[in-house]
């Protein structure tokens, strides 16, 4: 039996946030065990993590604000993923 349109849309938007959570929880997870394996101690390890967050906020922040300012979600939404990638 095919799936409606609306089916198939929420299977795929289930999709992408199930991808886009096991990037961010595994990132935020084990980004400051990866940094203590590399010889820095616990705190040191966790304010390493900081300047990720803050670029991660700003790259959010602009993206937003120029989706907001010219009316167009759809362009955005790659464009933010490919940036992702390419960092």
């Amino acid at each position: 039996m095919p799936l409606s349109d609306e089916q198939e849309l929420t299977y795929r938007s289930g999709l992408i946030q199930f991808m886009q959570d096991i990037l961010l929880y595994g990132f935020s997870t084990f980004l400051p065990s990866i940094l203590k394996a590399m010889g820095y101690d616990t705190l040191q390890s966790n304010y390493l993590t900081i300047p990720v967050y803050l670029w991660g906020a700003a790259a959010f922040m602009i993206l937003a604000f120029i989706s907001d300012k010219y009316s167009i979600r759809g362009p955005v939404s790659p464009s933010h993923l490919i940036l992702t990638l390419a960092i």
